[in-house]
């Protein structure tokens, strides 16, 4: 059996993209790969010269873009689902908010059935999370 994570990206308050994990979930597993991949990113309102792709993010939607080509390059193992969406079986529940050039991540352990949040394990920049 699979540990099961969603992954949300939030535009302020608004979400825009729900990605649903089947395994690797977990803390050191996705949550690694999220550092990884978004540990150093740069949220900029226009693209400007110098632009780094992968790092240099045009506001939230790019970076949700991003999100799901960084990780989706076969069949199954990652689906999208409406935004904002809860109780998928996930085990971990990560989202990460773009409030104007800023990047945060929260990171919850979650109620498997229902989706609510059981304990949170990181709440703030990616680049200072350290997985579990």
């Amino acid at each position: 059996m699979g540990t099961r994570c969603l992954t949300t990206v939030l535009d302020g308050e608004t979400p825009l993209v729900t990605m649903y994990r089947q395994y690797d979930g977990h803390p050191g597993g996705h949550g690694a790969e999220l550092v990884e991949a978004f540990g150093k990113a740069d949220i900029v309102n226009g693209i400007r010269e110098g632009a780094r792709p992968g790092v240099t993010f045009n506001g939230a939607g790019c970076l949700a873009a991003w999100l799901v080509a960084h990780f989706k390059k076969a069949t199954g193992g990652f689906y999208l689902h409406a935004p904002g969406i809860r109780g998928c079986g996930e085990e971990f529940h990560y989202t990460l908010t773009v409030n104007g050039s800023e990047l945060g991540l929260k990171v919850e352990e979650t109620n498997w059935d229902t989706g609510a949040a059981t304990a949170t394990l990181y709440d703030g920049p990616p680049s200072d999370y350290v997985p579990a």
